[in-house]
């Protein structure tokens, strides 16, 4: 896949803005397993793929990184144009509240609910459907772990839903250690239902180190408590990122 993506925004007020974007990608998919199902089948050799995505969002956040109060929630509609022809919509919200803190503001704890729902058209390629697992999206999962397969082949959904509730507080006064308690749960499907739902607990840390800037290291253990027997599990995930 290669590619790039063109956008331009406008912030309305200090929490509003919109934004409109144009991507343009080749996607090449070759040597599949045989056999290979249709859905893989009808995207082999190269593609274009040409959208327009326009998106709102709203955004209260104290902090860009490891926010304690506020809320963002982002709305956005792709259309795809040219050599597939497809709408996708997504929604995406975090809220975040401080449950505790010392009386000059630090030692936080941290309670974060946030949700990502997607859903796109039944005409959406292979490469494009919606696949979970790993850190940004389904701890306790294998990257792209979850969703639909067809035979041993994992085709993606065309409807997610993924919740998440995490509770943070720091072990050191400086704070560049804390730990985190989280539940990961929701389904990837291909139609709109929860007929697959998925439940992970788990535990982690996050390291904030001066000379990297204030994006903390993020070491995360799950479980998966409820699964489908065809899921891809790994217990451990780390990232870079703490925006989910």
């Amino acid at each position: 896949r290669a590619g790039g993506r063109v956008s331009l925004g406008r912030q309305l007020t200090p929490q509003l803005s919109i934004s409109g974007a144009l991507r343009l990608e080749e996607v090449n998919l070759s040597d599949p397993d045989d056999p290979a199902p249709q859905l893989l089948q009808d995207s082999l050799g190269s593609n274009f793929l040409s959208t327009a995505r326009f998106s709102i969002a709203h955004d209260t956040r104290d902090r860009p990184f490891l926010p304690g109060e506020g809320h963002y929630i982002n709305a956005s509609y792709e259309q795809a144009f040219g050599n597939f022809n497809y709408p996708r919509a997504e929604l995406e919200a975090s809220q975040y509240f401080t449950v505790l803190s010392r009386p000059d503001g630090g030692g936080r704890h941290i309670l974060t609910l946030s949700s990502q729902l997607g859903w796109t058209d039944v005409d959406t390629p292979i490469f494009e459907r919606y696949f979970a697992g790993g850190f940004q999206t389904f701890r306790g999962f294998a990257f792209r772990g979850v969703g639909p397969k067809d035979g041993n082949v994992r085709v993606g959904g065309r409807w997610m839903a993924i919740g998440t509730a995490e509770y943070m507080f720091p072990i050191m006064a400086n704070e560049m250690v804390q730990l985190v308690a989280f539940t990961d749960f929701g389904t990837v499907e291909d139609s709109v239902g929860f007929n697959d739902f998925r439940l992970t607990v788990g535990g982690g840390l996050r390291i904030t180190v001066p000379a990297m800037g204030p994006v903390p290291l993020a070491f995360d253990w799950g479980i998966p408590v409820i699964k489908d027997p065809h899921d891809d599990t790994r217990l451990f995930s780390f990232s870079l990122r703490v925006q989910r």
